[in-house]
């Protein structure tokens, strides 16, 4: 009997080829997605607001901006907040003349409280530098750079000279001080990161007193903690514009970028979704509207309602494991493309193209939650193709 009702299923082959390909479409779509999301996200990983000073290189050709008096503003105090107060200078800055790429790297003074709280978790190898002991971490961009790595030994030289002297490529080294060129200290590397966030792969990372750096910030990141609010943002944002009235900066909005993607990805998928489901459900009128006279005939030699969809949900079950299968194969190819075509410009890697576990679970949910709202859609549509063939019968 068993053999005999599979037989007859597999007759719509039309129908339920087309629903291996919608389900397919359905997996490759979103994972696709998810992996483009997730690749966009990768750019956010750092502070949720940037605040530099004012660019002043034809002034002092070793500052990157000028000195950010923040001691007076407001938003420090507040309870959401976690500033970090910086002294950022250009180490060098490399141009492509052949794509016009352009990659800074730099070197930031911050407090070690800033090292341990937002940088250790991106630690690939080694430890965070002690302060006072002469002690750098650096994120790998920068170590390929110079070719570095953990306990590597450099002076002064380091950032006095043109990393690149390549064609093509120009490199304009700037030191942090004057004075810094007659340094004849050794700095040690004690740790490499990996955040995929470009500045911060691209820096040099030097320990510095809190006092010192409170008197010569020139840039200050600033960290959200736990969830805040539309109101609460644009609160603590209208604090810092009205404290940089004197002092001329300039702000960066991570935060504000982050939430506008994290939106745009969840309606885009949730639209991906929903129409799959609609197309799906037409779909299931045309198949369910082909089987009704054999559901009936099923019913006449004593089948129950529940055996029928426990037959048509195995069948589907199978559709959407094999669409599932598929759209992971298609997707590594894309990943394969993607990565390929992706251009490491000067030795700065690129956040690749991946299909993480993350995206596999998603994947997998969205699977079963499709299944599951088939089941009812296959449940209702038995037993309506049992009442019709009952009264055409009659």
């Amino acid at each position: 009997m068993s053999h005999i009702i599979w037989k007859e299923l597999l007759r719509s082959k039309k129908y339920m080829t087309l629903l291996y390909i919608i389900v397919t479409f359905m997996f490759f779509i979103v994972g696709v997605l998810v992996i483009n999301h997730n690749r966009d996200m990768a750019g956010f990983v750092g502070p949720d607001i940037e605040i530099y000073g004012t660019l002043v290189m034809d002034e002092n050709p070793y500052a990157y901006c000028s000195t950010l008096n923040v001691e007076q503003w407001e938003v420090l105090n507040h309870e959401q907040v976690d500033v970090y107060y910086m002294i950022i200078r250009n180490l060098v800055e490399l141009t492509d003349n052949t794509t016009l790429a352009r990659v800074g790297f730099y070197l930031l003074g911050c407090p070690v409280d800033f090292i341990n709280n937002r940088l250790s978790e991106y630690i690939v190898e080694g430890r965070v530098p002690e302060l006072g002991r002469h002690e750098v971490m650096m994120g790998e961009n920068m170590a390929r750079l110079y070719g570095l790595s953990v306990g590597s030994v450099f002076d002064h030289s380091l950032v006095s000279t043109s990393a690149y002297q390549d064609d093509g490529i120009v490199g304009i080294a700037i030191s942090v001080e004057e004075d810094a060129r007659e340094d004849e200290a050794q700095w040690t590397v004690t740790g490499i990161i990996s955040s995929h966030q470009k500045q911060l792969d691209c820096s040099l990372f030097l320990p510095v007193e809190e006092e010192k750096i409170s008197d010569l910030s020139n840039k200050v990141n600033i960290y959200l903690n736990g969830k805040v609010t539309g109101k609460e943002y644009l609160q603590i944002k209208n604090e810092i514009l009205e404290g940089m009235g004197e002092v001329r900066g300039y702000l960066y909005q991570y935060y504000y970028e982050r939430i506008k993607k994290q939106n745009e990805a969840r309606f885009i998928i949730f639209s991906v979704a929903v129409s799959m489901l609609v197309i799906t459900y037409i779909l299931m009128i045309y198949i369910f509207k082909s089987d009704a006279r054999k559901i009936g005939i099923l019913n006449a030699l004593g089948l129950k309602n529940g055996t029928i969809t426990k037959y048509y949900l195995s069948l589907f079950s199978i559709i959407c494991l094999l669409g599932f299968v598929t759209s992971i194969i298609l997707i590594s190819l894309y990943n394969i493309y993607k990565n390929s075509s992706l251009v490491v410009i000067l030795g700065v890697s690129e956040t690749a193209y991946a299909l993480d576990l993350k995206t596999c679970l998603i994947l997998i949910s969205g699977g079963i939650l499709f299944l599951l709202l088939l089941g009812v859609i296959v449940s209702v549509k038995v037993y309506r193709c049992r009442i019709m063939y009952s009264v055409a019968q009659k």
